[in-house]
């Protein structure tokens, strides 16, 4: 092979791998979506005030005082470890696909979610 070629090719090879890097065209295509909106930019740990978490017909609901601290109902101190694990599994959530909008009286049998094994509900700021 000649110096040239070979030269040409490394131009070509370093070119190609800085247009790449460059061009958002391989990598995930983000979405407009609400849902989307909500996950990455507005879910943060400070601004959560109330979680509610339902299992099988039993709900735990936790809130935030005025302090910081999450607290039970009857304001019994909730276990603060398990809590900021808590916390900090619900605001770092990431979707992988794009949300598919549904209305209320959608039918959620073909996405697997008639039952839920568990809700959670978040309230924020």
């Amino acid at each position: 092979m000649n110096f040239k070629t070979t030269i040409a090719l490394a131009v070509l090879a370093v070119v190609g791998g800085i247009v790449w890097l460059v061009t958002p065209w391989h990598r995930q295509a983000t979405s407009s979506s609400e849902s989307l909106t909500v996950l990455e930019h507005q879910l943060k740990p400070d601004q959560l005030h109330r979680i509610e978490v339902t299992n099988d017909g039993q709900t735990v609901v936790f809130e935030r005082g005025s302090t910081g601290e999450w607290t039970l109902p009857g304001h019994w101190p909730a276990r603060a470890a398990e809590i900021d694990r808590l916390v900090g599994t619900l605001t770092s959530l990431q979707s992988r696909f794009a949300p598919i909008p549904l209305a209320n009286s959608a039918d959620l049998a073909p996405y697997g979610l008639t039952k839920p094994p568990v809700t959670v509900q978040v309230k924020t700021k």
